[in-house]
């Protein structure tokens, strides 16, 4: 992910440029996040209007450990109607959402929204404007990026419109932007299969454990 975000697809670039943010190939743009973004946040909900069954999540930092949440929010634990609460700052599908206060912020978790959400007050989210990055593009260099650095030196670690907009981010050609994107893809698909055949793993020791401890498999001794 460095090499992608900071000299693009290799052996494309074959000159560079010197920049505020360092070296990048030199076909590449610098925009100010304002350019690239705008950032929403909080929004209440009222305990009354919690549904089950609703269409719209109400997310909170503890719903990005939700397995299935690992990159695109699709669950959580509070949801609601949304057109019960047309005052509700609601946010559409493809947004990105990231923690901006606490411990969390340190852990630079970055998703994407897979259903229409609002947010608790520890989340931000940032709406990509389509005619100046890519979605994807974004997402994952803000995964890459580590945004805990950019937090104000306070006692409580936070991330404010203040400290996002005026930062330089390096903008590629859309067409590179998609080709790195399909590689951070496929590198993720490839990640979770392997996770999935170690937790396939993981399942079948527990339950040989648990068959040994409990005597349903005995083991033949020879002598």
């Amino acid at each position: 992910m460095q090499q992608l975000f900071t000299r693009g697809i290799p052996g494309r670039h074959t000159r560079f440029k010197q920049t505020k943010i360092g070296v990048i190939p030199e076909e590449w743009d610098l925009k100010r996040g304002r350019e690239c973004f705008q950032l929403g946040g909080y929004s209440g909900l009222a305990p009354e209007l919690v549904c089950a069954q609703g269409d719209a999540l109400y997310l909170k930092v503890d719903d990005f450990n939700t397995e299935g949440n690992e990159t695109v929010l699709g669950t959580a634990a509070v949801r609601f109607n949304a057109n019960q609460n047309p005052d509700l700052q609601l946010f559409s599908p493809g947004a990105i959402v990231f923690a901006k206060r606490g411990a969390a912020l340190l852990k630079d978790r970055v998703r994407l929204l897979g259903v229409t959400s609002a947010v608790d007050p520890n989340l931000m989210v940032m709406l990509p404007k389509p005619d100046a990055v890519s979605t994807k593009f974004l997402f994952y260099f803000l995964a890459h990026f580590k945004l805990g650095r950019l937090c104000e030196d306070a006692g409580i670690p936070q991330l404010n419109n203040r400290d996002l907009y005026p930062k330089l981010f390096p903008i590629p050609s859309d067409e590179e932007q998609l080709a790195i994107v399909d590689l951070l893809e496929a590198a993720d698909e490839t990640n979770r299969a392997v996770d999935a055949e170690l937790k396939a793993v993981r399942r079948l020791k527990t339950s040989l454990l648990q068959n040994l401890l409990t005597g349903k498999v005995r083991i033949r001794m020879e002598g």
